[in-house]
């Protein structure tokens, strides 16, 4: 019984094993976790799961997210989509847990079911053991926050914040969406995204990175606390997460303030411990690339110095800290030693090539063999000394050219990429434009860090042939009366700094007289042929009618060795003292110079022939044949052993008129002779002896008025001032000069005004007052004279009458006040200036507003009331007070002198004498006009400043019904330009004609020979005429502007012009105006403009202006086009009287780089010139910026930057002109790294130009409404103090669209800049720049413009204003888009005013 107890017990024991085997067996099987049992949500379609991801049905039947993020590294990527087992399963692991569906492949691609277990990190991280188990479904996304190395840290030591999510963030979990939060208030974004390591290299539906991290370098206690870290899914029914944990900072025992101290070659260790602490130290010292370890040391103390390491070297130090009580505290310092001076560059080669641009030099050469740091650039200086000198000049006198880089340059520093030739890596820069005769040379440093190398020397050099002269002037004119020839004179002879000059060669054109200079091609293109046929073809041919097919002959008329001073067409000789030339031109067409024919007109122009070097050619030949490496990129110059010619433009044509018939015996012109002489004697006595005794002057008396033979000028009509403006204009202005020369100047009685007490009176002793219209002062001066030098001049029809005056001198300053008085003067006119050139051209006769009246001989007094300044005038008010009335026989009832002059009205009672010295009797009231754009003997710029302030007082009473006294300086040029246009505008709208030449004679009969006193005075009057009746009167009342502008956009349904009175307009007042701005009909009840409508024969007399240029001026549709007013408008935007202005100079080869835009360029007359400065060649002068006068605040339109040489002349723009404010109208995205011009991050500075000229630095940047507003510094280094500069980045512009999304964000911000720049006292331009500087400065520009004007005037004018910027610079409005966004914003503008 014991045996078997024994025995039963083990068996017992096997069985009770068995068993429970069994039942873990059973247990284990049915316990796999289902789908359901983990909760793993039911799919509907695709759209639930992750991008890649799949809905589809499970062991179960229902459908459930799959995707390949989820696939262990077992699984493999892609598959077969016919075998079943491709994708395998997710291992023994997951199956024996899990009871889900198996790895199956979708579109060659394994997807798989969800994770479910954290799976470790790769590669390993402390404090990060674990990522998140990936999920497929979107809706269940999770994130998971940790800390590596660990929740707590020593103080200075990194750490970093891992924020991860559970499946793939793409189309779900947008990058910004994903942020920290430290301590709840202080959000800190990313420092690291999982889209940044998303690569195109792998599979990105595979390995999908999901973690976004925070790094903490330089741990301090400031960075402890809470983190939070918040994800916002995208989706409106999308949960946003959050998950929070505590980071501690801890101080622990340890060194502090380690700093290296290094040169080239040695460093020196610093730090500071705690007294009474003892630690140890370990250091261990090592190469950052490579980790190579060179030295070490164990409880050293400081300072430790390191000697024999390499020159701009990276190291790191690994410092071990170990009390005895913490776990030991790693540090790690980097460190890199400083560069040495660089060894010099190595030469490769340097010669002459020829590209499409014409010869360059170029230099190639490799980095030096121990650069000692990182090269940082090359700078390379190619000169270029004289060949050949001219033997009377010193070649020190000519300067060494020094030609700047095509741009891009191969190589400017290390960090751009080599470019490969032969299987070798070099660089190299070509330069150009090269001038003739120069030998170039290069020098070449390498510059780092340490400065610069010792220079590398080309002993080889770029030798230029000789070349033609650079420009010629061409010959003038001398006065012949001959038929059959001409002389010519020639000014200086071309410089032969290019190569020795071989031979002259004078070339002629003849042609009709109807055909224009303008007419034939360039000089150099014009065809060369003999005298015959030259003649044949420019003249027989054209008479005949035959095709020329556009094509004009020149001949050789003479050839020279040496330089002619005069010379003589058409005599068959050449000047004495000079020798023809030893060779033809082209060497076939030979000198011919027969007597010219009359009856044509004859041009032509001076060749100049240079030989090339004989010795330089042979010398490229010689090397030629040897034998040359395949050069790929460029190939070599092609030999040129031709003559170079260089050709003058064409000198001012000469018309040689048949002379008439006469005599040819000598004896008979001889008998004749004497006996007029005889004859002239005779009568002389006869009529000296009647002189002497009286008898001429009673039979014969003088009349005044006599013209001397002269050429007739017809009228011409309005609607072809155009047309003639545009005849006249051509050739030099050769019709407008005939037709000047051609004015009588009349002899008029000075006869008072040549007394002896009244020279003083005249400012210019030659410009004296006719005697017939002076204005007499009627109360005498003191020494019984009247004189004053002043004269009536009667207007068109004596509907207006002007006093002419000189500007009084400070002796007649009385007297000035005196006639105004006496001539009830209530609009005065000044339009000159006080000083001009330097020169004082007006005697201030008015006191200022803040200063004392001023009496006037004890009778008047003067008061300044108001001053109110206009862009080109100043409007002064004035009264003038009378204390003591003249008698009464100059007071009441005289009667005026001269023309429709009112007599003095009778004096009234003032109430009050306050303020005044005298006992009041009469105060009158006179507006003083200053116009200030015009000076001495020129013409104003543009017709527009005169014009609008011309056509605003021709809407007064006081000018139309009153004397309206006019003065310049003389009394003149000015003063008589002024009141011709007036008068003539008289005749135009009366007529429908101009008679421009007689108008003017008729002037200068009533007051001086010299009104309208020079030739580009009177050619203004043609164009104010011109382009009055072109464009119209534009301007526009603020208070009618918005009805004026719904009239413009609308295109009327019924218009009836031709033989109507007025023209129906939809919703519009119809309302009919006379030509003087008077309505003949009762104004409108409600508010607005009324409508001008056409002329008809009811409202003037005579001709009246055509309809047809009456409705186009006006802005009317045409009834064919069926456009709106607007439209038409924007279509006269671009009309122009002169000839297209040229853009040369941003077209010459060196600034054509500098451009963006090739058609977006600066023209020649309107472009911003950088001031020269020490280091910077001619070339850096162009920038393409445009200047723009303005209203009164002035702007600069410019460009973007291209790259950093660009930039650095930006801001030498900005110092020359002390530029306050840049509105840039680029977004920041548009620009490219090098086209930045300011400091993207406060505190890191930006620096520029050759030797560090200039910083610029980020002093705040603050977002405003449509805006951001950067503060700026900039600094050169020749400037003490640093300059503050604000720039205005707008951002309501999208990039390319023609107009930007809203008006009210562009008007504001031009309205902030100028209220800013009115606040500084010195005027200084607003710069505003966009890409290429085209439409958007000028749609803000012009915005800014009218916002100014209407703030002073109350008036608005988007044609002139639109149309004056347009003139400054190309391609400003492309688009009539843009034209009209300037009406909408004004309009809007307005209705922001009313509505506040």
């Amino acid at each position: 019984m014991t045996s078997s107890v024994r025995w039963r017990r083990p068996i017992g024991l096997l069985f009770l094993l068995y068993g429970f085997c069994l039942v873990a067996t059973i247990v284990t099987g049915s316990v796999r976790k289902t789908a359901d049992d983990l909760k793993t949500p039911v799919c509907d379609t695709d759209r639930n799961c992750v991008i890649g991801g799949v809905c589809r049905p499970d062991s179960t039947g229902k459908k459930r997210c799959m995707c390949s993020t989820s696939c262990l590294m077992t699984v493999p990527v892609s598959c077969a989509t016919n075998n079943a087992g491709a994708c395998v399963t997710m291992g023994a692991t997951y199956t024996r847990k899990y009871n889900t569906s198996q790895p199956y492949c979708h579109h060659r691609r394994c997807v798989c079911p969800p994770q479910y277990d954290e799976v470790p990190a790769k590669p390993h991280t402390d404090g990060f053991p674990f990522m998140p188990p990936m999920k497929c479904d979107r809706r269940e996304l999770d994130i998971m926050l940790t800390i590596s190395p660990a929740r707590s840290v020593f103080k200075g030591t990194e750490a970093t914040i891992y924020c991860c999510v559970n499946l793939d963030p793409r189309e779900y979990v947008p990058e910004e969406a994903v942020f920290f939060v430290q301590n709840g208030t202080r959000r800190r974004d990313a420092s690291t995204t999982p889209y940044a390591m998303f690569s195109p290299k792998d599979d990105s539906l595979f390995t999908v990175p999901t973690c976004w991290s925070l790094t903490l370098q330089n741990v301090q206690p400031s960075d402890a606390g809470t983190y939070s870290c918040i994800a916002q899914p995208m989706g409106i029914s999308a949960k946003e997460l959050n998950e929070t944990l505590n980071f501690e900072v801890k101080t622990p025992r340890m060194i502090t303030n380690v700093k290296v101290e290094t040169n080239a070659t040695e460093a020196k260790m610093i730090w500071d411990m705690q007294d009474g602490i003892k630690i140890d130290l370990h250091f261990r010292l090592v190469y950052r690339e490579g980790r190579k370890e060179i030295w070490k040391g164990k409880n050293v103390k400081s300072p430790v110095q390191i000697t024999g390491l390499s020159p701009a070297t990276a190291y790191e130090v690994f410092i071990r800290v170990a009390d005895g009580e913490n776990p030991p505290f790693n540090l790690t310092h980097h460190f890199e030693t400083i560069e040495g001076q660089p060894g010099t560059p190595i030469a490769e080669d340097i010669r002459l090539i020829q590209t499409v641009n014409g010869l360059q030099c170029e230099v190639e050469w490799r980095a030096p063999r121990t650069p000692n740091g990182k090269i940082q650039r090359y700078f390379i200086q190619l000169s270029g000394k004289l060949r050949y000198t001219p033997d009377s000049k010193d070649a020190s006198t000519f300067p060494i050219d020094h030609p700047p880089p095509i741009h891009p340059c191969t190589v400017v520093n290390e960090t751009t990429s080599a470019v490969t030739v032969e299987g070798r890596s070099f660089f190299a820069c070509s330069y150009g434009p090269l001038k003739p005769n120069r030998n170039y040379t290069a020098t070449i440093w390498a510059e780092n860090a340490a400065g610069l190398s010792l220079p590398l020397v080309y002993h080889e050099n770029c030798a230029m042939d000789y070349a033609q002269p650079d420009s010629i002037d061409p010959p003038e004119l001398v006065v012949t009366h001959n038929v059959s020839s001409f002389d010519l004179r020639f000014s200086k002879p071309p410089s032969d700094e290019n190569g020795p000059i071989a031979c002259y060669y004078m070339a002629i054109v003849p042609l009709l007289s109807n055909v224009s200079v303008l007419a034939l091609p360039k000089p150099e293109d014009i065809v060369m042929d003999s005298y015959e046929k030259a003649m044949q073809n420019n003249v027989r041919n054209a008479q005949s009618g035959a095709d020329t097919a556009g094509y004009y002959y020149a001949y050789i008329a003479e050839s020279y060795m040496q330089f002619p001073d005069v010379t003589t067409i058409g005599d068959a000789k050449i000047p004495a003292g000079i020798e023809p030339c030893n060779v033809f031109y082209l060497s076939r067409f030979k000198a011919q110079d027969p007597p010219l024919k009359t009856d044509l007109k004859y041009t032509g122009f001076l060749i100049v022939r240079v030989d090339r070097d004989k010795t330089l050619l042979a010398a490229q030949q010689a090397s030629r044949g040897l034998a040359l490496r395949p050069r790929s990129r460029f190939a070599r110059q092609m030999s040129n052993s031709d003559p170079a010619y260089a050709f003058s433009t064409f000198f001012k044509p000469i018309y040689l008129a048949e002379a008439s018939s006469a005599s040819s015996a000598f004896q008979v012109f001889f008998v004749i002779m004497i006996c007029l002489i005889a004859l002239v004697g005779f009568a002389g006595s006869v009529l000296y002896f009647l002189y002497k005794k009286g008898i001429i002057r009673q039979l014969c008396p003088v009349k005044k008025d006599h013209d001397i033979l002269r050429q007739s000028f017809a009228p011409i009509a309005v609607e072809d001032l155009v047309q003639e403006f545009v005849i006249r204009h051509r050739d030099s202005d050769f019709l407008f000069t005939t037709e000047f020369e051609a004015l009588p100047k009349p002899r008029l009685d000075y006869s008072t005004c040549d007394r002896k007490e009244n020279i003083k009176k005249n400012r210019y002793t030659d410009i004296r007052c006719g005697e017939e219209t002076r204005v007499h002062l009627k109360v005498p001066r003191p020494d019984g004279s009247d004189y004053i030098n002043a004269n009536y001049i009667r207007g068109y029809n004596d509907k207006k009458v002007f006093i002419a005056a000189q500007a009084p001198v400070e002796h007649s300053i009385n007297d000035f006040w005196q006639m105004i008085w006496e001539q009830d003067v209530k609009i005065l006119i000044m339009v000159a200036n006080t000083n001009e050139r330097g020169r004082r051209q007006v005697d201030k006769y008015w006191p200022n507003q803040e200063e004392d009246p001023t009496l006037i001989n004890e009778v008047y007094e003067v008061v300044c009331v108001s001053t109110e300044q206009f862009a080109d005038y100043i409007k002064r008010e004035f009264e003038i007070r009378c204390g003591t009335l003249p008698s009464k026989s100059n007071t009441n009832g005289v009667e005026s002198d001269y023309a429709n002059v009112p007599a003095l009205r009778p004096a009234s009672k003032a109430d009050s004498n306050f303020g005044s010295s005298l006992l009041i009797s009469e105060i009158r009231r006179i507006t003083h006009y200053h116009f200030t754009n015009w000076n001495d003997l020129k013409a104003p710029d543009t017709t527009y400043g005169i014009m609008r302030l011309m056509l605003q007082l021709r809407k007064t009473e006081e000018y139309n019904n009153s004397p309206v006294l006019i003065h310049c300086s003389a009394g003149v040029g000015r003063t008589g330009t002024f009141i011709a246009v007036d008068s003539l505008l008289d005749q135009c709208l009366a007529e429908g004609k101009a008679d421009v030449f007689n108008t003017v004679a008729n002037i200068r009969k009533q007051r001086n020979a010299s009104m309208v006193q020079a030739q580009e005075q009177y050619v203004f009057i043609y164009r104010a005429l011109a382009e009055y009746f072109l464009f119209g009167d534009t301007d526009i009342p603020g208070e009618y502007f918005i009805e004026q502008l719904a009239r413009l956009k609308h295109a009327p349904r019924e218009r009836r012009v031709s033989g109507s009175s007025s023209v129906k307009l939809v919703n519009s007042h119809a309302v009919s105006y006379d030509f003087n701005g008077a309505s003949s009909s009762p104004p409108p009840t409600t508010s607005g403009m009324p409508a001008v409508m056409p002329p008809t024969a009811g409202h003037v007399s005579g001709n009246s202006i055509p309809n047809k240029l009456w409705q186009w001026r006006n802005a009317f549709p045409n009834k064919d086009t069926k456009v709106s007013g607007i439209e038409a408008e924007y279509s006269k935007l671009f009309a122009s009287l002169d000839p297209p202005k040229g853009t040369s100079i941003a077209h010459n080869d060196e600034n054509i780089p500098k451009n963006r835009n090739l058609d977006a360029v600066v023209y020649d007359r309107h472009r911003v010139l950088l001031y020269p400065r020490i280091g910077v060649g001619t070339s850096s002068q162009y920038i393409n910026a445009t200047p723009y006068k303005g209203h009164i605040q002035p702007w600069i339109l410019a460009q973007d930057p291209l790259d950093l040489e660009t930039c650095h002349e930006f801001w030498r723009m900005i110092d020359d002109n002390r530029v306050h404010t840049i509105v840039m109208l680029s977004r920041d995205d548009d620009f490219a790294p090098q086209e930045k011009y300011w400091p993207e991050t406060s505190g890191v500075n930006l620096v520029l130009g050759t030797g560090d000229d200039l910083t610029i630095t980020l002093v705040s940047e603050r977002p405003l409404s449509g805006v951001v507003e950067r503060r700026l510094k900039y600094h050169f280094k020749r400037e003490p103090d640093p300059i503050d500069v604000v720039q205005y980045a707008f951002t309501g512009w999208p990039t390319g669209a023609a107009t930007p999304t809203s008006t009210a964000h562009l008007r504001e911000l031009a309205q902030r800049v100028l209220t800013r720049a009115a606040a500084f006292p010195e005027v200084a331009p607003i710069v505003v720049h966009s890409r290429d500087g085209s439409f958007e400065p000028g749609v803000f520009v012009a915005l800014g413009a009218l916002l100014e004007r209407y703030a002073s005037e109350k008036m608005i004018d988007v044609f002139r204003t639109a149309r004056q910027v347009h003139q400054h610079r190309p391609l400003v409005f492309p688009k009539m888009e843009q034209y009209i966004f300037l009406y909408d914003a004004m309009a809007d503008y307005l209705r922001s005013i009313h509505a506040a």
